[in-house]
């Protein structure tokens, strides 16, 4: 675990909440500093123009009816959909590495990995790195702002530090950028949510 205590070593990650949930509560690891490529690829969104009102429906429509995102288009603004690595991966058009792998997640746990899981595993780093590369040389990650990155990074990963994510638990695990990650508004008196257990503010609600 030397590299992942080491807070001088920059850990990326793509959608790192299940990853920081399971070192956190199994080992007591907490990853820092880290950067969760899953937010680069949503900011990334505005700066490829890519967030305009069409844009911005057509993902919407991957999870609601149509006439639900548009009869809602103000409660929806400040949604943001996730992307899978894979889709990320194909929306940008990165090349350098081979298409997303699939395997079956629910034989994950099953000790010893076999060579395909442990091929899985390796190819995710590649396809990680080569997207890494990608975004730096697109614009999307600038070093005089990675400080902010990296907090918001932090704070998505960490979202279950209270406890692991439960199976059918439709307010912690969904399709959706949780509320304040990119817009987070720090203030001192905050509101408890019933469905996910966040602080929030009251704008959130």
């Amino acid at each position: 675990f030397s590299i992942l205590t080491n807070p001088s070593i920059l850990k990326i990650l793509y959608d790192g909440r299940m990853d920081f949930s399971a070192l956190y509560h199994t080992y007591h690891i907490d990853l820092d500093p880290v950067l969760d490529l899953q937010l680069v690829d949503i900011r990334s969104r505005f700066a490829r123009g890519d967030h305009g009102v069409a844009s911005h429906e057509r993902r919407l429509l991957w999870c609601f009816s149509y006439k639900q995102v548009r009869q809602n288009k103000d409660r929806f603004k400040n949604i943001h959909v996730l992307q899978s690595l894979g889709g990320c991966l194909e929306e940008h058009g990165c090349k350098s590495t081979s298409p997303k792998k699939h395997v079956d997640h629910e034989t994950w746990l099953t000790r010893p990995l076999s060579s395909e899981y442990l091929e899985y595993a390796a190819h995710d780093v590649e396809i990680i790195h080569a997207l890494y590369t990608h975004f730096i040389e697109a614009g999307y990650i600038q070093y005089p702002f990675l400080s902010l990155n990296l907090s918001q990074s932090k704070r998505y990963i960490s979202i279950w530090n209270d406890a692991p994510p439960e199976q059918g638990n439709i307010y912690r695990s969904h399709p959706f950028l949780p509320l304040e990650i990119i817009d987070f508004i720090p203030i001192n008196t905050t509101i408890t949510c019933q469905g996910c257990s966040r602080n929030l503010s009251s704008s959130s609600f």
